[in-house]
């Protein structure tokens, strides 16, 4: 009887044991994945070139809307957020906008499939061009300081 309650607890043990290295099996799909060191200034150039500027700007650069007129609605990117955007997050964003749309509310930003109507440029910006783009916007993202919830003074 004992030998069969200790292969109970060895099963589970077994299990629990297997959990971590079935996990570890998972990758992120971003894991290992990098493109060439990109330019900053160049990215910007890049962003004016193909006409980001007509639907989007980045905050705290300034001169990026030149002989363009002002758009019905503005799409920000850059500034300070509460949690880091990856290099891959800002990649997936270029290849592939209808990823993850941040304000499907607005109907000038998704169509009626609720699929982003930023142009798909795949086949239109080089490696370099994303890559110089990339740069540039990580560069302009930046870490919102942790600020704690104030409580009132409580106690005797």
């Amino acid at each position: 009887m004992i030998r069969f309650a200790n292969l109970g607890l060895i099963t589970m043990f077994g299990v629990v044991g297997l959990i971590p290295v079935l996990s570890a099996c998972e990758r992120p799909q971003s894991a290992g994945f990098t493109l060439p060191e990109g330019d900053s200034e160049r990215g910007k150039e890049t962003f004016m070139d193909l006409g980001c500027t007509f639907c989007h700007t980045v905050d705290g650069v300034e001169g990026l809307r030149t002989d363009m007129p002002e758009p019905a609605r503005t799409i920000v990117l850059g500034g300070e957020k509460s949690r880091v955007y990856t290099y891959g997050e800002l990649v997936t964003s270029i290849i592939n906008p209808s990823h993850k749309i941040s304000q499907p509310e607005l109907d000038d930003v998704v169509d009626a499939e609720g699929k982003s109507q930023m142009v798909v440029y795949n086949d239109i910006m080089t490696v370099t061009e994303m890559t110089d783009l990339v740069t540039f916007l990580e560069a302009n993202y930046s870490l919102e300081p942790y600020r704690p919830s104030a409580y009132p003074a409580y106690g005797p």
